[in-house]
């Protein structure tokens, strides 16, 4: 369950890189997956603004451009450092805009399976990319997002991009590959869509997701 209440929202943040130093690169690589997928989903997000749009950029690129360098690093590193002002933007982004069904779906997924969430939005963020640029706002969102991250204006190409970072971070592609026994998931696959559509989360997906939507992209994950 995601708790969300203004009681929570911290006053300051420390951005110390040195921290980071003795944390294993499993751990950078599904952390860093969030983070990127924090930015993605604030950007396009029902709430977005031209405010959590400029801080949804900004992580976007940062985390984009810097996580492969993070999880080859040992000990602090510059992209280590650009990877926690990444998360401290993409945060401020979506405490404004919302997120989406990536988020619905990994919280749905990891409290019944207890996989890493970060791992569970790398598996997801491409299909729900795709999903979302069947709305044509996201969909221009997304193209203008890509060629900030170098890549071709379209979002299919952000989601090819986010697909090989995924796999150069050697996370899975699969829900099998994550440890989750493949019966298991064909009976929970129902109950999963009906959670992730009463998330917090999903009401702000930018475009509307019915539970078969949801249950479409569980299968293609699974």
């Amino acid at each position: 369950y995601p708790l969300v209440d203004d009681a929570l929202l911290p006053d300051a943040a420390v951005l110390d890189a040195s921290l980071l130093a003795g944390v294993p690169p499993a751990v950078t690589a599904d952390t860093g997956m969030d983070v990127l997928t924090h930015a993605l989903e604030a950007y396009v997000a029902a709430g977005a603004s031209p405010f959590s749009d400029a801080l949804a950029e900004k992580a976007a690129v940062l985390a984009y451009g810097n996580l492969k360098d993070a999880f080859a690093s040992g000990g602090e590193s510059r992209a280590k450092e650009q990877m926690l002002l990444a998360s401290c933007l993409a945060g401020m982004a979506f405490n404004s805009a919302g997120l989406g069904v990536s988020h619905a779906l990994a919280h749905a997924l990891g409290g019944r399976f207890h996989v890493p969430h970060g791992r569970l939005n790398a598996l997801l963020l491409p299909h729900v990319i795709r999903f979302n640029a069947a709305s044509p706002a996201a969909g221009i969102k997304y193209g203008h997002l890509a060629k900030l991250c170098g890549l071709a204006g379209n979002a299919r190409a952000l989601a090819a991009a986010v697909s090989r970072l995924r796999q150069a971070l050697g996370l899975p592609e699969r829900l099998c590959a994550c440890g989750v026994e493949e019966g298991a998931f064909a009976q929970a696959i129902d109950a999963v869509a009906e959670a992730a559509l009463q998330d917090r989360c999903a009401p702000s997906n930018p475009r509307a997701a019915a539970v078969a939507d949801l249950r479409a992209i569980l299968k293609e994950v699974g």
